[in-house]
C-alpha cells in the first residue's frame, strides 16, 4: 500500500484530493481514486465508525492504488519525493539563513 501512496503523491494536482466519509465513517482527506469516486456517486451512506473502515479496509491489501485509500492532506500537490534526510537538511539550510536575515536587520 505504501508504494500505492508514494506512487499517487507523485502525480498530485490542486483537485486531486476530497474530504468524505465514506472510507472510514468519519471525515478525512484522502487522493481521489477510483474506490473514493464509485463510493461518492453511490449516493450510500457510509455506516457509523469504526464499522465502515471495517467494510473498506481490506481493498487496502490489495495494493491498487485504484483501490486503496489514500490519506493525504490539505497541499498534497506540494509534496516532494525526498529521503527524510535530505528534507531536514533543507530545512536546517533555509533556518539558517532566516536566522542570517534576521541577525543583519
Amino acid at each position: 500500500m505504501l508504494d500505492a501512496h508514494r506512487a499517487a503523491l507523485r502525480e498530485p494536482t490542486d483537485a486531486c484530493t476530497v474530504v468524505t466519509d465514506m472510507i472510514t465513517g468519519r471525515p478525512a482527506r484522502y487522493m481521489k481514486n477510483k474506490i473514493i469516486d464509485d463510493l461518492l456517486a453511490s449516493d450510500l451512506m457510509p455506516v457509523a465508525f469504526p464499522a465502515q473502515l471495517s467494510l473498506t479496509a481490506p481493498l487496502g491489501n490489495t495494493g491498487d492504488r485504484e483501490l486503496t485509500a489514500l490519506f493525504a492532506g490539505q497541499s498534497a500537490a506540494l509534496a516532494r519525493d525526498t529521503t527524510a534526510g535530505t528534507l531536514v537538511e533543507s530545512l536546517a539550510e533555509a533556518t539558517s539563513e532566516c536566522l542570517r536575515a534576521f541577525a543583519r536587520s
